[in-house]
This record gives structure tokens, sequence and C-alpha cells, in this order.
């Protein structure tokens, strides 16, 4: 049984929201961390709503809204998503009250709106939707967890269609945290010059990312969202390569069959190593390769802004240039796209793409 993406919202550090266009302006930045861009779109609720939302909640509805006009304003059977971090600030600005107030005086609202699932919570009561609803807080795996949960649920027949997101955001103290891990660039970096040359680190980033899942195809189809695997791993690229052999297969594919493959190159030197070693395996002769994360920065659910760019690529049946890495053979369809994401080459995540006709 097929899972149709019918519908898709993204909001990114790039103008992801604009349905009619895909990637046809790139906004380039010159720094060490990405954050998104506030759409130019109407979040469809009165400003009282507004002023109350934290940016998290606020950034998370206008994806999922987004993603819903996309769908043709369609009523979701549940409500599934995805988060690594959850909402940072509002965390950050509970313990800070912790801290300055000296655990007295606490204002709630940070609090309530600093778990993993106050976005799905808030969407299911802005929506009036009182369905499955679910989040997934597995660090890099959270989105795919979610998707996971998402085409166990659709197969089953338990829906008919679901709301599935992926999520996160990014501090000035979340940052500052992360970089003693020197997770990030030690200089401001140009975002389109991320992998020339590479080094240690990348660029920081966030995102939200809404899809509308589906057992029916609709006029509005994106792609197939085959399947999804997810393996835990200490860095044995041979161990790696031989699921995601194993992955293809089970979906009837080979390497071959592949038209592009999403990897989750981010400009780090290490991390880039384990992408290349795993493509070599799997694909010996060459594959067409594409990467995200100088778009959007990196980021544990960025997996979801790969989505989206595949499934575009499907339905448009293009790769754009700024996506491109490396082209082997210039292909007239795009039928099968696999992407690679990874975080420390030990959480690894496959999510297979097909073409819906």
């Amino acid at each position: 049984m097929n899972i149709y993406i019918n519908g898709i919202g993204n909001v990114s550090p790039q103008k992801t929201w604009d349905q009619a266009a895909f990637l046809d302006q790139v906004k380039d930045y010159e720094s060490r961390m990405l954050q998104c861009l506030e759409p130019e779109v109407d979040p469809g609720l009165d400003e009282k709503y507004l002023r109350r939302m934290s940016r998290l909640i606020r950034l998370g509805w206008i994806a999922a809204k987004i993603c819903l006009d996309d769908a043709g304003n369609q009523r979701p059977d549940a409500i599934i998503t995805g988060s690594g971090w959850g909402s940072v600030l509002d965390s950050e600005k509970f313990l800070l009250s912790i801290y300055r107030n000296k655990e007295s005086l606490l204002p709630p609202t940070p609090f309530i709106q600093s778990t993993h699932n106050a976005v799905g919570a808030q969407i299911a009561m802005l929506l009036n939707n009182f369905s499955y609803n679910m989040a997934y807080s597995h660090g890099s795996f959270a989105f795919e967890h979610a998707l996971l949960d998402s085409i166990l649920g659709l197969k089953n027949g338990d829906y008919q269609n679901v709301l599935t997101g992926g999520f996160d955001e990014i501090t000035a103290n979340q940052f500052t945290l992360t970089d003693r891990l020197h997770r990030w660039r030690k200089q401001p970096v140009h975002n389109l010059q991320l992998f020339d040359p590479e080094a240690e680190g990348t660029i920081a980033g966030e995102g939200f990312t809404f899809f509308f899942l589906g057992r029916e195809p609709s006029g509005n189809t994106y792609a197939v969202v085959k399947d999804v695997l997810t393996l835990l791993s200490t860095e044995n690229t041979g161990i790696i390569a031989a699921n995601a052999l194993s992955f293809l297969k089970r979906n009837g594919l080979h390497p071959g069959m592949i038209d592009w493959v999403f990897t989750g190159l981010s400009g780090d030197q290490a991390g880039d190593a384990i992408y290349r070693d795993v493509l070599s395996m799997i694909f010996p002769a060459g594959v067409n390769n594409a990467a995200w994360k100088h778009l959007c920065g990196e980021y544990h659910t960025s997996a979801a802004f790969a989505t989206w760019a595949a499934a575009n690529a499907i339905k448009h049946q293009t790769v754009p240039d700024i996506l491109r890495i490396k082209t082997v053979e210039n292909r007239r369809d795009i039928r099968n796209i696999l992407i690679y994401n990874h975080f420390k080459g030990i959480q690894n995540s496959f999510i297979l793409l097909s073409y819906p006709g």
C-alpha cells in the first residue's frame, strides 16, 4: 500500500513556504547560525492569539496551516510530530525564572509551552481536533519515528490521513552550549560555500516542516513515502551500507534504480567522510548526489527539510542546481529518491520517496 504526500508546509531560513516556487530564490548568509524567516502568509488567527504564542508554537502553527491549505483545507485524522529539542526558548525562560526568582513566583506559561508536544497540542486545539496526537523526542530520529508512526497507522487503516511534522529551533544560549562540543564552525561562513573547503563543525539551523499524508492520492500529490529505516551504528560504514542495500531490496529496488540521493552533507569534515564511505559502497559506479543543510543548517529534524526538497523534486521532476553536489547521470525522469542522514555517525536514517504514478 502506498502512502501519499498530498500537502506540504515548510518554514525555514529560506522562502520555502511559497508553493509556486521551488528554491527559485535562495537567501545567502554569512553566519554560524541560521534562523527561520517569518513567513509572509496569513496565519489565520486573531492577533491576541499570536501574541500569546511562543515563537516555536507560532512558526509550527503557520507551517501546519500552510500544509493543510496546500492539501485543500483537509481535516487530519491524527497529528504526529517529532522534535529533537522541543521548545528550547520556553525551557530557558522557565529555568532562568527559577534561578532569578529563587524558586518562587514562577510564571506557568513557559513551563506549559516547554514540552515537546506543545506544538502538536496547540495545532489540535486550534483545529478543534480530538484525534490521536503523538509527539516523538528521539533526538535526530524524532522526525523519522513520527513518519514511521504515521505510515503504520495509515497502512493499518486507523486513519485516512495524518498531519505529520518535524521541527526544531535554535537559540543563542543553546548555540553557545553546543558550541562547546565543537559542533559549529569557529568563524562565520558563507552558507552557499559551506562545502568548500570542509572543516571541523558546520552551521546551526532550525526549521518547521509538515506533511499531509494520505492513503489515497489527490490532485496535489507530491510523492509516495515508500519506507523509512533507522539504524544505530558506531560509525561502522560497512554495516550502514549493508542495511541500506537490504532496505532497497525489501522495497523491490536496487541501487541502479535510485535517481538521486539526498545526503546530509554539512561541511563537517568527519561527518561528511561517513556519507562518502557509505555511498561508495552502495553505489560503486557513482550516483547523483544532492544536499540541503547549507540552506537550513544542521538540526535534529533536518531530514524533514530534505523530505520537503525531495518531494518537490519528484513533483517538479527537477533537482535545482542549488541542491546539486554531484551529477553522474542526467536522467529524464525522477522516479526514486533516497534520503540519507546521520548524527555523529551513530544515528543513521534512510527515507525512500517515489513517483506517485
